[in-house]
């Protein structure tokens, strides 16, 4: 026989008490109260705290300084959280970017945050090697867009938006 530690009676009975309370109140509503849920789901991923913004010198290309910031609000074909900050560009070409995810089971792939290496190319996009697979980003009207190009074949798209410090979610 099992028996209840004293006092837990107590709680069970005032528990069903107030759950009885607020379903006679809430019965008694003339409204229902619609609830609606956003149309996209909140993407979280991994942050990095030492993040080392550098500010793009004046002496580069435009169309690579647009990219220096904290990018963010976007997910691989709509199901892969990702963030993308461009830390560092140098005149060689190259840049320092950190490469953030969060998780989706279906792809296997889980919350991650990396620092890698990037290069523009000639026609001003930033490419990144992640995995042995090729995500190349551009940037039109202040949107990132970004193709990643799979290893299996496939390719997924994301659009990423500036983050701005009162937008994040830590």
């Amino acid at each position: 026989m099992m028996r209840l530690r004293r006092g837990a009676g107590w709680a069970s009975l005032i528990g069903v008490a107030l759950m009885t309370t607020a379903c006679g109140y809430f019965g008694k509503q003339e409204k229902a109260v619609e609830v609606r849920f956003p149309d996209a789901f909140e993407c979280r991923t991994v942050k990095l705290f030492d993040q080392n913004m550098e500010t793009p010198s004046s002496d580069l290309p435009d169309q690579w300084r647009v990219f220096a910031g904290h990018w963010g609000n976007g997910a691989w074909d709509g199901k892969l959280c990702h963030e993308f900050v461009v830390e560092a560009i140098y005149p060689d070409g190259s840049a320092r970017v950190v490469d953030m995810q969060g998780d989706y089971a279906p792809w296997n792939r889980w919350p991650t945050a990396f620092r890698r290496k990037a290069r523009f190319e000639e026609d001003g996009s930033l490419t990144v090697m992640v995995d042995g697979a090729k995500r190349v980003y551009r940037v039109e009207n202040g949107v990132i867009y970004g193709v990643w190009e799979q290893v299996a074949g496939r390719s997924v798209g994301v659009t990423l938006v500036p983050v701005t410090a009162a937008s994040r979610v830590f």
